[in-house]
């Protein structure tokens, strides 16, 4: 046989056989040769031993000196994965920046640890290649859509684009990031719809898109997103009905629509979300009633409906919402009564029921809900007396309004003696009787106290004059009789600018629907909260009776001074000059009298002005264009005022103190105790003169009959009015 027939086996030398030969053939045909053959086997062998061992000596001689450059080589390798995701990542991220960033606003984007770059965060497994989890990107001048190929961050979980100035629409491929966890395109200007296909993303567990400008309605894809937690779609134009899909969406825990113009009812299945916690739906055309599914949200915290199209009856269901702390459904069409089992809501906070169609009482076990702050009961039709109970044992209230309703009765002394209340508006009702008297130091910290437009009457107790930090006092339209407290020292927040604990007022006093009307001579205004600009003093439409305390002009605080329409007497202080923010005030229909104070003119700040329908006298002044800035109708029924802007014109005079006496002659000419005076003078001089007459025609005969001059009288009439030009 020939070697080359040989298989493949018998032709290969063994590795490791060394030089080691053996040809089976040869020992048999040659066994002569076989010592000769043995020999050469161990020579060769020893040179392949020789040979093994340079080798090996001379790995030996430089594995000391390879040490420290295969450590370094090592690391190197390893801090590369340490801090380098793959390069088409880095690719990817910097088309995103070529399509969003014209300002270059992500400069640092550069070198080749973008893990590192600003919004940019990777993974962090250990001894693994790092892939780009986190883009989040916040309150930065991008301009530009979001690239569709976003998504080739294939272990992207978390996509912020917050407050950058994005426009378009949201790509569809979107859908294509199968890890995304957080989705938050917030605060841009983005249009269109939602895609249907983020109903794919199973793992999303918030979707952030509120504060744009998008359009269609919700998709009922996104009932498929098992582990929504919040749904965050507030401020855009959606409209169409909320989707009976979003049911299935067990985990989900907040679900905020408000502010779009989504429509129909509240389906049945929303009742089903046993962990959601806040609902929020305001500012919608949504209608119907409230399902009783609602019963069941165990979990509910804060449910707002207002201003939507709501009807029927407020469920009685809402007492099985143990958790539940703000309810707000001011704004519908709610009918029936207010329920009272809404005192069992023992953690409610706020219960805002306003502007609705509820008739019926307050109901007394309201005063149970110990942990109330907020009470708007406000425009409805509730009738009956206020309960003597609210307030009691409430020590956190702080905010009770039952203004434009038909109630009737006392104001309860219980109310009135709760310190925790901040503002009090029961306005527009049919209250009366008088105002309790009440210890001195009772409502510390009231800052609004509005009844006006009652049946309130008597005369004002004197803890009105102590409220300490009221800043509206409105107690305008009632039948309240006597003077104005001489002594305003105790209105301190009318006398400084208060400025402490503003903060904690706001956003939270009052409701998010101008809780707050302050209506003044040049405007009416609604508030959300107090501000230190809301200083308003209304005392009109009353039975006032009295002058003008000088202690008015101690108000350096005040804004608006209502006194119109009372039987106020007396001249107008000289100290209102120092009323320094005073942008409204009207005193008009009383029996005012005297010149008008020449120092009202300092007053730079006043808009509005009436002193209509006095007995004021004297010519108005010109100080800084006082004449000029009020129109005709702040002067008009003073029959003894002259100059600009009125018709009449002031006679000439000398300056100094004639001007003062003719004022002075004009008061006690439209004083009717001086007016009883010269009308008894006059008839008492006839008298006397027709007895001389007489006496005069029996000792000296009469030639001839005189008429009087038409002329002589108008001269004497004019004379006793104003002096001749």
């Amino acid at each position: 046989m020939l070697e080359s027939e040989l298989p493949p086996a018998s032709r290969m030398v063994p590795y490791g056989a060394g030089c080691q030969y053996s040809n089976h053939r040869l020992a048999g045909s040659f066994s002569w040769f076989f010592l000769i053959l043995l020999l050469v086997t161990r020579v060769g062998a020893g040179a392949c031993s020789l040979s093994s061992t340079l080798h090996h000596s001379a790995f030996k001689s430089h594995e000391q000196d390879g040490e420290s450059a295969g450590a370094e080589l090592n690391v190197e390798r390893r801090s590369i994965l340490a801090t380098q995701s793959t390069s088409g990542e880095a690719d990817v991220l910097l088309a995103c920046k070529k399509v969003l960033d014209p300002f270059n606003m992500l400069s640092d984007w550069n070198g080749i640890n973008y893990c590192g770059w600003r919004g940019v965060n990777c993974s962090l497994q250990a001894g693994q290649t790092r892939h780009v989890v986190e883009l989040k990107l916040t309150n930065i001048p991008l301009k530009g859509r979001i690239p569709s190929f976003i998504c080739n961050l294939t272990h992207l979980a978390n996509l912020t684009l917050s407050n950058t100035s994005l426009t378009g629409t949201i790509p569809l491929e979107l859908s294509h990031c199968t890890q995304l966890d957080y989705l938050h395109l917030n605060h841009n200007e983005l249009t269109g719809n939602i895609p249907a296909q983020l109903g794919q993303l199973q793992k999303l567990r918030d979707i952030y898109i509120y504060n744009n400008n998008l359009t269609g309605s919700i998709p009922e894809e996104l009932g498929n997103c098992s582990r929504l937690t919040a749904l965050n779609l507030v401020v855009n134009k959606l409209t169409g009905p909320i989707p009976a899909s979003l049911g299935n969406c067990t985990q989900l825990a907040w679900f905020k629509v408000t502010n779009n113009s989504l429509n129909g009812t509240l389906p049945e299945q929303l009742g089903h979300l046993v962990n959601l916690q806040g609902l929020y739906l305001g500012y919608n055309q949504l209608e119907g009633t409230i399902p009783k599914s609602f019963g069941g949200l165990r979990s509910l915290s804060f449910l707002y409906l207002y201003n939507n199209n709501f009807s029927g009856h407020i469920p009685d269901a809402f007492s099985k919402l143990h958790a539940l702390q703000f309810l707000d459904l001011t704004g519908n069409a709610f009918t029936g009564n207010v329920p009272p089992s809404l005192g069992f809501c023992g953690a409610l906070v706020l219960l805002f029921l306003a502007n609705n169609k509820l008739s019926g009482n307050i109901p007394n076990s309201l005063s149970k809900c110990t942990k109330l702050k907020f009470l708007d009961l406000g425009q409805n039709n509730l009738s009956g007396a206020i309960p003597g109970e609210l307030g009691v044992g409430q020590g956190q209230l702080e905010v009770l309004i039952f203004r434009d309703n038909s109630l009737a009765g006392e104001i309860p002394l219980s109310v009135l003696n709760t310190s925790s209340l901040v503002y009090i508006d029961f306005s527009n009702n049919r209250l009366q009787g008088e105002l309790p008297a009440v210890k001195h130091n009772f409502l510390p910290i009231l800052r609004v106290f509005s009844i006006s437009t009652n049946r309130l009457s008597g005369t004002l107790p004197e803890w009105v004059w102590r409220l300490p930090e009221v800043q509206v006092l409105d107690l305008s339209s009632n039948k309240f009789t006597g003077a104005i407290s001489s002594n305003l020292s105790g209105l301190i927040g009318f006398r400084e600018i208060i400025t402490t604990g503003l903060d904690d007022l706001k956003g939270k006093v009052l409701n998010p629907h101008g809780g707050l009307y302050v209506a003044v001579k040049n405007g009416s205004y609604a508030y959300n909260y107090l501000t230190k600009s809301v200083t308003v003093i209304d005392l009109s439409n009353n039975t006032l009776e009295g002058g003008l305390p000088t202690d008015l002009g101690s108000l350096h605080a005040l804004f608006s001074l209502s006194l119109d329409h009372n039987k106020l007497t007396g001249p107008i202080p000289t100290t209102l000059h120092q009323m320094e923010r005073l942008e409204s005030l009207d005193l008009s229909f009383n029996n005012l009298n005297g010149p008008i104070p020449p120092d009202l003119g300092k007053l730079t700040s006043l808009s509005y002005l009436s002193l209509a329908w006095n007995n004021l006298s004297g010519e108005i002044p010109q100080t800084n264009g006082f004449d000029h800035k009020n129109p005709t109708s702040s002067f008009v029924g003073n029959p003894f005022l002259c100059g600009h802007p009125l018709p009449d014109s002031c006679p000439l005079q000398s300056p100094g103190r004639n001007g003062d006496k003719m004022a002075l002659f004009f008061s006690d000419v439209w004083n009717p105790g001086f007016g009883v005076g010269v009308f008894i003078g006059f008839v008492s001089v006839g008298v006397l003169i027709i007895k001389w007459q007489r006496a005069r025609t029996l000792v000296f005969p009469r030639k001839r009959k005189q008429q009087p001059s038409h002329e002589a009288h108008a001269f004497y009439y004019n004379a006793a009015i104003r002096i001749p030009k």
